[in-house]
């Protein structure tokens, strides 16, 4: 499953900056962006889903959600600033990528609830 979470990482980071490079069209750069966070996403949930904890995993999916609307978005203004010429508007891509990857990996924190089983003796 990690292996599993890395892929679909490298897959939508490398589909994603495959679509926009040299690209100057607003729309295809915002649809690269959410390819993009969309393999962020995945790498990120997959990642969660392969703990092995001798316990339950349980997750609120409205948190999901919101974390992954949010981040898409995110990316996707993201790409679609870091290719304006506008070299004002170009400085606000870094900072909406690292916003991306707060709200994916805060939201995606804040979703799982790990209950483990009290029989279990930790050391």
């Amino acid at each position: 499953m990690t292996a599993l979470s890395l892929l679909t990482g490298i897959g939508g980071i490398g589909l994603g900056m495959a679509l926009v490079v040299g690209r100057r069209h607003r729309l295809r750069r915002f649809a690269a962006g959410l390819i993009l966070g969309l393999g962020i996403a995945a790498l990120h949930y997959l990642g969660q889903a392969s703990y092995r904890v001798t316990g339950q995993v349980a997750w609120d999916m409205s948190l999901v959600a919101g974390s992954c609307f949010m981040g898409l978005a995110l990316f996707g203004l993201a790409l679609m600033m870091a290719g304006e010429r506008n070299r004002g508007l170009r400085r606000f891509g870094a900072p909406l990528v690292l916003a991306a990857i707060v709200v994916l990996h805060i939201g995606g924190m804040s979703a799982v609830t790990l209950t483990f089983d009290p029989e279990v003796a930790l050391p």
